[in-house]
């Protein structure tokens, strides 16, 4: 579909965070907006419903689901941002070093 049209946006459902690492997601999101010409828009949830956290991590409060979430945006962003530049990102949930994405962004596109 990216790669078929050429004005409308392009996304996906909501992604869930428990799913993948930001790292997969990010470089997911990297190639089909190269495929797009700039034009992905992504969503990202928090996995709220319960199944969502009986399997790979045992189920938490949503204090904790809001905290790895807010860590995941980040590194996302990061990645998303400055690819193809390494990121480097430590927090209580994520830890990446030296990680980066090609192919980056489109430039003419504005994540913020």
């Amino acid at each position: 579909m990216a790669s078929e049209t050429s004005t409308i946006s392009i996304g996906s459902l909501v992604a869930n965070p428990i799913l993948r690492p930001p790292a997969v997601l990010a470089r997911a999101v990297a190639t089909v907006d190269q495929l797009s010409g700039g034009r992905f828009e992504l969503g990202i949830g928090t996995g709220i419903a319960g199944f969502d956290h009986d399997a790979p991590e045992p189920r938490t409060g949503q204090w904790r689901r809001v905290e790895r979430f807010t860590e995941y945006v980040e590194i996302v962003d990061e990645l998303l941002s400055r690819a193809p530049e390494p990121v480097d990102y430590q927090g209580r949930w994520h830890t990446c070093r030296g990680l980066g994405l090609a192919p980056h962004r489109c430039a003419s596109h504005d994540p913020h």
